[in-house]
């Protein structure tokens, strides 16, 4: 991101960026349910998330904040989701919506952006808690190297609903 914004600055931008997003998650997060996603995908051998969702009628808000790693680079990572959420029956329920993805990459210390596009299926179960399952392709157009192109992961989610 250098040819937009000096390294430090872009750091700072980064930083700036995710507590801003962090803080305005965790005053929605105030209901609804927070967990753990771990996922994995063709361009991460491994991703663990911190995931609040947050009802918004008949639409969801979801963030997950996490780490993610491959042989090639360390991620911090940061994803905002709008689902559109139908409840099917006896507790199972599918979700689908627009997203977006960014990151710092810390091998090169570079600033990851682009659209993303989620869809999972839940059950929720009798005591207040949640199994996931879900898929991010993600498309990075902000960046260089290694932070643009295609990407994303799929995974396993697990909650406590308030």
């Amino acid at each position: 991101m250098h040819f937009l914004f000096p390294r430090s600055m872009a750091k700072k931008l980064l930083i700036l960026l995710v507590a801003v997003v962090f803080s305005a998650t965790l005053s929605l997060a105030q209901s609804d349910d927070f967990g753990l996603r771990i996922g994995a995908g063709p361009s991460r051998s491994g991703e663990i998330d911190f995931s609040w969702h947050k009802a918004l009628s008949k639409y969801r808000l979801e963030t997950n904040l996490g780490w993610a790693t491959c042989d090639k680079w360390d991620y911090l990572n940061l994803s905002v989701a709008f689902h559109w959420y139908w409840n099917l029956k006896n507790g199972v329920a599918w979700y689908v919506g627009p997203g977006i993805n960014m990151g710092w990459y810390f091998r090169d210390a570079q600033f990851g952006l682009g659209p993303g596009f989620q869809i999972g299926i839940e059950y929720n179960f009798k005591i207040p808690i949640q199994l996931s399952i879900d898929i991010f392709p993600r498309y990075n157009i902000l960046g260089e190297d290694d932070a643009r192109g295609l990407g994303g992961s799929g995974g396993l989610s697990i909650r406590y609903r308030f």
